[in-house]
């Protein structure tokens, strides 16, 4: 549902939003960010992959916000 983006010298976390045409909010809660903090060349961050798509899932007894992320391969910020 991702893929890896290598940093490069000068990108920004709005710079790589933008580009990639995803909110930053959904940059930040996939790679588990809490801000935009400095970016180091050569780490990677995930990216939503460009064809991404919504699935209907109706809640089973017991499930969490948690374990809905998890098996889609997912974050709960996203989910909210």
């Amino acid at each position: 549902m991702y893929t890896d983006y290598v940093i490069q010298e000068g990108d920004t976390l709005e710079s790589i939003a933008i580009n990639q045409n995803i909110p930053m909010f959904q940059l930040l809660a996939l790679n588990g960010l809490e801000d935009a903090i400095t970016l180091v060349p050569g780490n990677t961050l995930k990216i939503p992959n460009q064809f991404y798509s919504f699935i209907k899932y109706k809640v089973q007894k017991g499930d969490t916000l948690t374990s809905i992320a998890k098996e889609y391969e997912t974050t709960v910020e996203i989910l909210r």
